[in-house]
């Protein structure tokens, strides 16, 4: 189903393990158009500085059901297994064939979740385009930087900032990445409609 983890049910109780393992096999994710204004222009600053690796940005719609959500909704995402399953599924893996995904990702795949979720995200972009890559530095002025990014997070997330959660690593979790200072990968799960936006940015010198 396609459902809201915004939504939690606190007398339901933790699913058991075997009902974890169930609902992980039955967990499904569909692509899902970005929308270009805000989005395009901002993945192709990032790689125009970031030019010996780059940047990749795809949006996803979650199939749940109740076990997945009941975690979800509880910002528990980590005690699903859930980054790994999300990085490794078939949906991302056909979205984005540039990362090279391996056939088996690291259960306790680490993500950290930004304290100030979404609020923050539009400034550090922006840092991101400032500080450039290994070579290339951004060719416009911080504010231009600035209104870039937060573009991006408009055109994301309009004024719904309650309703996400932003998760990072800067892991070389796939050949993609050159696990090198420029590594970033950025996960932005929008609780009310169940849908994940993954960018992930890297470069080396």
């Amino acid at each position: 189903m396609n459902g809201s983890w915004a939504r939690i049910d606190w007398d339901a109780a933790r699913p058991d393990e075997q009902a974890v393992r169930r609902a992980r096999a039955r967990l499904r994710y569909q692509a899902k158009a970005l929308p270009a204004a805000g989005v395009d222009e901002l993945v192709l600053a990032l790689r125009r500085t970031h030019v010996n690796g780059g940047a990749l940005v795809a949006g996803f719609r979650v199939v749940d059901d109740d076990v997945t959500g009941w975690f979800a909704a509880r910002n528990r995402f980590s005690e699903f297994g859930f980054f790994s399953h999300f990085l490794g599924s078939a949906a991302v893996r056909e979205a984005l064939p540039e990362l090279q995904i391996p056939e088996s990702l690291e259960d306790d795949l680490r993500f950290e979740e930004s304290w100030s979720g979404t609020l923050s995200l539009g400034g550090e972009l922006a840092a991101m385009l400032v500080h450039g890559g290994a070579y290339e530095a951004f060719p416009g002025s911080p504010m231009e930087a600035k209104r870039l990014g937060d573009a991006f997070v408009e055109a994301i997330v309009g004024e719904r900032h309650d309703r996400f959660h932003v998760y990072r690593s800067h892991r070389r979790w796939c050949s993609w990445f050159f696990d090198i200072a420029w590594d970033s990968t950025s996960i932005l799960i929008d609780r009310e409609h169940a849908e994940i936006v993954l960018l992930c940015i890297t470069d080396t010198d």
